[in-house]
């Protein structure tokens, strides 16, 4: 008998090289799948990275090539850019000393401790930059000189002296009403509006608010001119058409958060072309960058993708939706966006509430102009159409259009508000962040 075969007997151990075989046999097959998937999604980054980069470069050139033509709120018409204007002016108006810009501040505000005389001496000083102001107006084309490619690193060097500026014309505008010179202060009412419909060309969102400021700030002193006033027909046509043509060409909001989008995405870029510059880097440091910059882009079509749908919304429901928006952006724990991504419930509020300030405005400067013109107030407001309206704006708070209170001569014009309920014209009690109150105008003709 065979003694190997004998029962009992123990096998002979299997030696370290079959071991080793068998082990390779199992790994390689699982290595070469792991350093597939490896390859295949960096192949997939390496992909979406390059068509971005070109999605960029894409969107810049269309952007830089976009000639953007802005109403004409002075006649007559020029030729030139009005950017070149605005930066000579602004540069200078840039110049003004914290205690000047506290000046004007005061004595816009109404407060006890304005001095007048020290705001006419600004006034004097900087007229001529008002005036360059101005002038730019007369020109239709505006391009700013942005330089995109810096991605969240982009200078918008006209953005604060833009405010100052706008500060400026509001206290020309308000020594003008107090001396009796309402045509003049009307007219530096509308330099402050389309000062502020310039800023907004072309800009990322921080431009936006800037414009939104510069507009809040002329509209002010609108309403103050208005509550007491003796302005001519004719200078309240020409003011209620110039608003016209601003509120017909006024600027989607979703344009500023596209370009908002263009600079996210350069940031990235920016960040890319570093990590590809750095001569010690590593394939896996490279492979790496490819894989994290794609999956911000991935984070960042969602987020854009959300803002589109948010626009579709009804005003009021922009900001809610536009916080919820962000906090899930910033659940996916994408490094970047906790930096970049914008706050844009807050500026989608911000919105609504000068959209909702504005209308009243145009309703306002109406009944202003019926009352100037037929020497009373309008029985109604449907009566301003479509002499003094092409028609009654609706309230962006509310379904329904803007609402007006004659009483004894003078009309309240009102929208509903944050609160969007219609209190009969009742002010805020602090003011516009209250969530109490409507959003209303005074009209009433000096006598």
């Amino acid at each position: 008998m065979n003694t190997l075969d004998a029962p009992g007997k123990p096998a002979p151990p299997v030696s370290h090289r079959k071991v080793w075989w068998i082990l390779a046999a199992v790994a390689v097959p699982i290595v070469g799948f792991i350093a597939f998937l490896l390859i295949s999604e960096l192949s997939r980054a390496t992909k979406a990275v390059d068509n971005q980069r070109r999605i960029v470069q894409e969107r810049i050139a269309a952007l830089r090539a976009q000639r953007v033509l802005r109403p004409n709120l002075f006649e007559p018409a020029e030729e030139g850019n009005a950017w070149d204007l605005h930066t000579q002016a602004l540069t200078a108006i840039g110049a003004l000393s914290e205690e000047d810009i506290d000046v004007l501040q005061t004595f816009i505000s109404g407060e006890a401790e304005a001095n007048p005389e020290k705001v006419d001496r600004l006034l004097a000083a900087h007229r001529p930059h008002l005036e360059m102001i101005k002038a730019a107006l007369h020109r239709p084309w505006v391009e700013p000189d942005y330089r995109y490619e810096q991605g969240t690193a982009l200078k918008l060097p006209l953005a604060s002296p833009s405010i100052q500026a706008a500060k400026l014309l509001a206290a020309a505008a308000k020594r003008c009403h107090e001396r009796g010179r309402d045509e003049e202060a009307a007219d530096y009412v509308l330099v402050g509006l389309g000062l502020a419909d310039h800023m907004e060309v072309k800009a990322p969102l921080i431009g936006a608010l800037t414009s939104n400021v510069c507009q809040w700030i002329a509209l002010d002193q609108l309403k103050r001119i208005l509550a007491d006033h003796e302005l001519p027909p004719a200078a309240l046509e020409r003011l209620a058409r110039a608003l016209e043509r601003l509120d017909a060409a006024r600027p989607d909001f979703q344009d500023c958060l596209r370009r908002e989008d263009i600079l996210a995405r350069s940031t990235m870029r920016g960040l890319e072309e570093r990590g590809e510059a750095r001569q010690a880097a590593t394939w896996r440091d490279l492979a790496s960058d490819q894989v994290a910059a794609a999956r911000f882009y991935g984070v960042q079509d969602r987020f854009m993708e959300g803002l589109e749908r948010i626009a579709k919304r009804p005003a009021w429901e922009r900001q809610e939706a536009g916080d919820k928006l962000v906090k899930e952006i910033i659940d996916t724990g994408s490094p970047l966006h906790l930096l970049l991504i914008p706050q844009v419930g807050r500026a989608w509020r911000n919105l609504w509430l000068s959209s909702a300030n504005w209308a009243v405005a145009r309703v306002a400067v109406a009944v202003a102009w019926h009352q100037a013109a037929n020497g009373s107030a309008p029985a109604d407001l449907k009566d301003l159409v479509p002499r003094y309206l092409s028609k009654v704006p609706d309230d962006p708070c509310a379904p329904g259009p803007i609402k007006g209170v004659v009483q004894a001569g003078t009309v309240t014009v009102y929208s509903l508000g944050f609160n969007r309920v219609d209190d009969g014209g009742k002010p805020p009690d602090l003011d516009l962040d209250d969530e109490s109150g409507d959003i209303l105008w005074t009209v009433k003709r000096r006598k």
